[in-house]
């Protein structure tokens, strides 16, 4: 017997927001120009109602389904210079992974991700100082009492 007590801890892993998959139908759009000209729609001026008919055929034999992934709102502190940077970023990876061989751009990709998580990191750290001076001058609205 121990003069000890045991404490159990439970840490649930942190799940991710799923992003939103939105489907819809689209018409694409050569298809439907090539199959207009092979289906012999030319003129719509001696029978309107067939022109309408073959029309609406050829649009519904076209139509795609597409699936558009909606994604999850940007932090307040996520601007555009960001944004633009890590998609340079990317970009450079991608250049680096395809030519491996290539010494110079993964000098420029690893300087590109320095500079990159360089600006995140001011960016965050900066934007979070602006927050907690902006809120100290009314307490009330970042939820700390006066107790101090």
């Amino acid at each position: 017997m121990s003069d000890h007590k045991q404490i159990f801890l439970q840490l649930n892993r942190y799940k991710p927001p799923r992003k939103i998959r939105s489907v819809y139908e689209a018409i694409d759009y050569k298809k439907l120009h090539a199959e207009i000209g092979s289906c012999g729609i030319k003129d719509a001026t001696d029978n309107y109602e067939d022109f309408e008919l073959k029309l609406k055929q050829c649009i519904a034999h076209n139509r795609v389904l597409k699936t558009k992934i909606l994604n999850t709102p940007k932090k307040d502190w996520i601007n555009n210079d960001i944004i633009t940077e890590i998609r340079q970023r990317n970009f450079l990876w991608i250049q680096h992974k395809t030519n491996r061989d290539d010494k110079s751009l993964e000098k420029n990709f690893k300087e590109k991700r320095d500079i990159v998580s360089k600006l995140i990191e001011n960016t965050k750290k900066s934007y979070y100082h602006n927050l907690f001076v902006k809120c100290s001058r009314n307490p009330k609205k970042c939820g700390l009492s006066l107790t101090i």
